[in-house]
């Protein structure tokens, strides 16, 4: 996990999602929560030229859907995890089975959160994963 995150104020988020309302119920938990900065991508592709044509600091988290078009999140999180390994990734999945589960994890991801997932349970774990951030 990044190093560092001093708190909420100073995270830097990345929200990847092809539906709109995720993006919307996930942008909100974090607003809520106080996150600072937070940039969204439709899909991996999207996400991975946004990754690496910032020149801000890297991001602190990737919130992320496995199943989306061009690029999935199993895709996504193997290309960022080359150049990012240690920045903590969720992904969100309504996947449940273990090979998909266990694929994901050797492929890097440090949380998953099952969908549909409301905004009450997510605002739940994202704080605790704030918290344990900042204790890293």
């Amino acid at each position: 996990m990044s190093a560092g995150l001093k708190g909420r104020r100073e995270a830097r988020v990345l929200v990847v999602d092809d539906e709109p309302q995720m993006v919307k119920i996930v942008e909100g938990v974090l607003r809520i929560l106080g996150v600072g900065s937070i940039s969204t991508a439709i899909d991996g592709q999207e996400a991975l030229k946004l990754v690496k044509s910032s020149t801000d600091k890297p991001f602190d988290l990737v919130v992320g859907d496995w199943q989306m078009p061009n690029m999935d999140g199993l895709e996504f999180l193997e290309a960022f995890r080359a150049d990012y390994p240690g920045t903590a990734f969720v992904m969100l999945t309504a996947k449940t089975d273990v090979q998909a589960f266990n694929s994901a994890k050797r492929s890097g991801a440090t949380y998953f959160f099952m969908k549909p997932i409301d905004a009450g349970d997510l605002k739940s774990r994202l704080s605790s994963l704030f918290d344990l951030m900042a204790a890293s």
